[in-house]
């Protein structure tokens, strides 16, 4: 349908038609005639579809009570009465993305799939919820705050509570947090929209359902569309589903308070959780940030100018502030909180370091001002603006995977859109880059001014030090426990009753099976709604000419948008294993040095300009035909456009042939920063680490995966930092020596996706920058080590509030008969009875369960768990449980859900690395589709056997690791003893 501004359609008024040639469609914005709820559909030929609905939900305390809403709301409405509608869903759904997020002022709910009839399916149960919930007060107790019975009375519990628990036991959270909320005592954004655990706590019922009906209401809605559905369509859709329901507009309060100017910076400290390693605690463990408060995001230009400037100052190692910093040695490396943040309304930007001495806050200021006064007075040089603005360009131009397209679009958009200009204002690029760049040519001081007016002048500014407090979780879990006291005190006897009533009735409820007529409202595709065929990329093979010899290259061509995508992959087998213990600071350190004659900060800034990335990544698997021959491969990943791609490959040929190795401080800076991101990681992530470690124990490759990204990695790089003043001349002997045997043609495999037709333009730069590298030695054929024994039990021991448990043993691997039941088995445990244990019955944020399909090995994890000892035991029952039958009609959402998993669209550079992958892994697509047939075919009786084999196992060989609190972990070895014995303090 031709649609116009003025023409009325379904009970919308269209506002506004415009094109988007940059996006391939065009804009339709609309306003429902009723309530006021405004919408944008971004209509353009992607099939895959997105919707989400937008409320704006500024926080008025530190209560959580915006977050606690979009987790209940999820959890059963008007027209799906069940305990969680979302939950049904996810488990027969083909969508490419279904979640919710609350962010500091805003809380969105989308959704994307490629398949309409699940498109829809999705927007009903998401429309239902948002506008009709049930808001049930067991729902409020399981998924916000709770108090429930406990050994010594009573405890706090919820699955939100548990959540900031865990947000709240990272330091790295907490730099995050403050290094914005600093900016805005006196503002909405001054509270955590997330919830503070001492605020969640005192929340009441009655609050949380005011919240859903001052803020949930059409006229505070925005809704954003993307795809190729027809906009009419959804139109009628929407109001016939729920638009319909609401006759009049309601006056909706969602203003944001604005922070009023200050006369003059300020300062912060704030306290935040010790780690228990000898450098990462103590006084020189403080992170410092200056943050500066500047102008509103909806400015377009403005905001793009701000881009390029956070990319100038801070974008890369060269970059003049970055380098400023690291040069002062008064921290360890850049705090990851730094850069620009534009999802407030106004923007943040932010610069420090972490592992620094927090009474060197004035030198760090001193640092910090006296490089913007100089970029200032004398300008920025003419590299830095070109490579800023080179790399923001390519940003924009690049087809990025990871999440939908149109949920960038939704993001961009909403910057303006929600505080009242146009959502094509802040999605537009290409005419907003023009503007700059007319701008510059006008004004070539602008980035200068800029820092003059917006940095140097600026009181709206703050220094925040975030301080480690080795009594920090002494003193919350006294303050909790004197709570919990006078909790006790003011219910009394008769109180303490209701509250273990209460705790009864909702365990009753979770309980409760839903029923099949309840349950069958929930919209689901069928498996007739399924492909027959997988996707199958094409991967040629082509020999170019090279001054050496011939050049073997993949190609694999599809839409690129003019980016080429290099990827050199470097066979590592044979190595010893303290060689394989270097690889990951090897292969980081490698891309981020320099090389004879020009500095790593001059190379950083030269990839800037003429490259759109680089980046290295190891990856070790048995191939599927071969598995006492495993592919171990350390990948170099490199992006550019075409134009600079010979450029890009010449300097990239010299820094890995020729990189420095013998750089001191470069050394030091790097290992300290990959240490630091490994600590934080291990206490955001402690369910990715307890999952490897206790899979190490059943192969040779995931004992070698431990090695590179797992615990021993960890405790290696430590100890390395620890004993580097000592040790670094060795270190880059080692180095040398790696490089050597490591970088020879012979151990090399080139992969190029592009577009179609580009190869014989970029053969000259290819076959070149391939026979730079000397011929060396064909690998030594060396057997991977078995994998070593390990303990049936092991907790490893960090500064927490919340727990991770993980249990692996093993299973079928791709190419058995066996392996896709177990595939199938993994999701409906995760769906189904983990979620229910684990998550709602058991206050954990994240239950998960997978099976690893090249090495065999079946895993189930938790993620910020109140628990331990109970979620092994939940783990165990939850298989055993499957040995008794699955319900057909779960099984066949678990069919739909895992065969539709391919069904998201990869981006062009994901296509062909994915494709180069399961080469080298002996991944056919013949295998695949057999696997498929397998999965569409397979009946009850399947998951049952599969159950009956992985519960033997589990029986007789699974292993299981426990990354809690030295508290924590005493409590579980009483339970546990292997534990008493078993366990490592971890240094974070």
């Amino acid at each position: 349908m031709n649609m116009h501004h003025g023409q009325s359609i379904h009970g919308f008024r269209i506002e506004s038609v415009s094109d988007l040639p940059e996006f391939r469609g065009r804009g339709i914005s609309a306003r429902h005639e009723a309530t006021g709820l405004e919408l944008f559909h971004l209509h353009n030929d992607d099939p895959e579809n997105l919707f989400s609905f937008v409320f704006k939900t500024p926080p008025k305390d530190n209560s959580g009570v915006a977050h606690i809403v979009e987790h209940a709301v999820l959890a059963g409405s008007r027209r799906f009465p069940i305990k969680d509608p979302f939950l049904v869903l996810l488990k027969g759904s083909l969508n490419t993305f279904l979640n919710a997020m609350t962010y500091p002022d805003k809380t969105v709910y989308p959704g994307a799939s490629t398949v309409p009839r699940d498109y829809y399916n999705l927007m009903t149960v998401y429309g239902d919820a948002v506008f009709f919930p049930l808001l049930r007060r067991e729902i409020f107790l399981q998924e916000g705050v709770r108090l429930q019975p406990s050994e010594d009375g009573l405890e706090l519990s919820g699955v939100v509570f548990n959540e900031m628990q865990g947000n709240y036991s990272s330091f790295e959270s907490l730099v995050g947090e403050w290094s914005y909320r600093g900016l805005f005592p006196d503002s909405s954004y001054g509270y955590d929209s997330g919830g503070e655990p001492q605020a969640i706590r005192e929340l009441s019922y009655e609050e949380f359902c005011r919240y859903h009906a001052d803020y949930y209401h059409p006229s505070n809605c925005r809704i954003f569309l993307y795809g190729n559905i027809p906009t009419e369509e959804q139109l009628a859709f929407l109001q016939e589903q729920f638009l319909s329901s609401f006759d009049s507009p309601r006056q909706v309060d969602a203003s944001i308070s604005m922070e009023p100017d200050w006369d003059a910076p300020r300062t912060l400290t704030v306290n935040a959780p010790a780690g228990s390693g000898d450098e990462g605690g103590g006084e020189n463990g403080a992170s410092v940030l200056v943050s500066w408060r500047l102008r509103n995001v909806d400015d377009p230009e403005y905001l793009l100018a701000w881009e390029v400037l956070a990319e100038i100052l801070l974008g890369n190692p060269g970059s003049p502030l970055y380098k400023a910093l690291m040069d002062s040695r008064l921290g360890e490396d850049l705090s990851p909180s730094c850069g620009l943040d534009s999802e407030l309304r106004d923007l943040v930007f932010s610069a420090g370091l972490r592992g620094m001495d927090p009474d060197r806050r004035e030198s760090l200021e001193d640092t910090i001002f006296g490089l913007l006064k100089n970029l200032a007075a004398e300008g920025i040089p003419g590299e830095f603006r070109e490579a800023a603005l080179a790399r923001i360009d390519f940003r924009h131009r690049e087809i990025r995977g990871g999440v939908p397209f149109g949920l960038r679009l939704m993001g961009r958009a909403l910057r303006g859109w929600l505080h009242g200009h146009r959502p094509e204002t802040t999605m537009r690029y290409e005419e907003v880059i023009q503007s700059l760049k007319t701008r510059l040519q006008r004004e070539p001081d602008y980035f200068s001014r800029l820092i003059r007016e917006e940095l140097l002048e600026n009181t709206n500014r703050v220094v925040v030090t975030i301080r480690p407090d080795d009594q920090y979780y002494l003193h919350n879990e006294e303050d909790e426990k004197e709570w919990l006291s006078r909790k006790v005190s003011e219910l009394g006897g008769e109180g303490v009753r209701k509250v273990t009533e209460e705790y009864r009735l909702m365990t009753s409820f979770q309980e409760t099976p839903d029923s099949a007529e309840e349950l069958a409202k929930v919209p689901c595709v069928s498996i007739e709604d399924l492909p027959r065929e997988v996707k199958r990329y094409s991967l040629e093979d082509h020999l170019l000419n090279g001054r050496a010899g011939m050049v073997p290259v993949s190609l694999h061509e599809t839409f690129c948008n003019g980016v080429v995508y290099l990827d050199l992959a470097i066979d590592v087998s044979g190595l010893e294993q303290d060689e394989y213990l270097l690889l990951p600071y090897f292969s980081k350190y490698l891309c981020n040095t320099g090389y004879p004659g020009v500095s790593y900060d001059r190379v950083a800034t030269l990839l800037a300009r003429h490259s759109g990335g680089f980046y290295s990544f190891l990856e070790a698997s048995d191939r599927i035909d071969a598995p006492d021959d495993p592919a171990l491969y350390l990948y170099f990943r490199i992006k550019a456009l075409e134009a600079e791609l010979p450029r890009t490959l010449e300097i990239i040929s010299r820094l890995l042939n020729n990189g420095i190795l013998d750089d001191r401080q470069r050394l030091k800076e790097e290992l300290l920063e990959l240490r630091n991101d490994m600590r934080s990681a291990v206490v955001s992530s402690g369910h990715s680490f307890a999952s490897l470690r206790a899979s190490r124990g059943f192969s040779g490759v995931l004992s070698l995966e431990e090695l590179w990204r797992g615990i021993e990695q960890f405790l290696y790089i430590n100890a390395l930092s620890s004993d580097f003043d000592d040790s670094w001349k060795k270190l880059s002997r080692r180095m040398s020596a790696l490089r050597k045997k490591l970088l020879t043609r012979e151990r090399m495999l080139l992969n190029i996706t592009a577009d179609t037709g580009l190869l014989e333009r970029i053969e000259p730069a290819v076959t070149e920058f391939f026979t730079a590298f000397p011929s060396g030695e064909k690998k030594k054929k060396r057997p991977l080590a078995d994998a070593l024994p390990v303990p049936r039990y092991q907790a490893l021991l960090i500064p927490t509030t919340v727990n991770y448990a993980a249990l692996a043993f093993p299973s079928s691997r791709l190419g058995d008969r066996e392996h896709p039941y177990e595939d199938l088995l993994a999701h409906i445990l995760k769906v189904e009875s983990l979620w229910e244990k684990i998550r709602m019955q058991g206050g954990a944020y994240g239950a998960f369960a997978s099976v690893n399909a090249t090495e065999g090995v079946f895993a189930m994890a938790s993620y910020r768990d109140p628990h331990t000892f109970r979620t092994f035991q939940a783990f165990r029952d939850s298989l055993a449980e499957l040995k008794e039958g699955t319900d057909p009609l779960l099984l066949e959402k678990a069919v739909i859900s895992v065969a539709g998993r391919e069904l998201r669209p990869l981006a062009p550079g994901e296509e062909g690395m994915l494709a180069f992958r399961r080469r080298l892994y002996s991944i056919s697509d013949d295998e695949r589709q057999k696997k498929r047939e397998i999965i569409l075919s397979a009946g009850s009786e399947d998951i049952r056997r599969a159950a009956e084999r992985l519960m033997s196992a589990l029986d007789a060989h699974a292993k299981a690791v426990l990354v809690t609190s030295r508290e924590g972990w005493k409590e579980s070895a009483e339970i546990i003893p292997e534990l008493a014995s078993d366990y490592l303090n971890l240094p974070v």
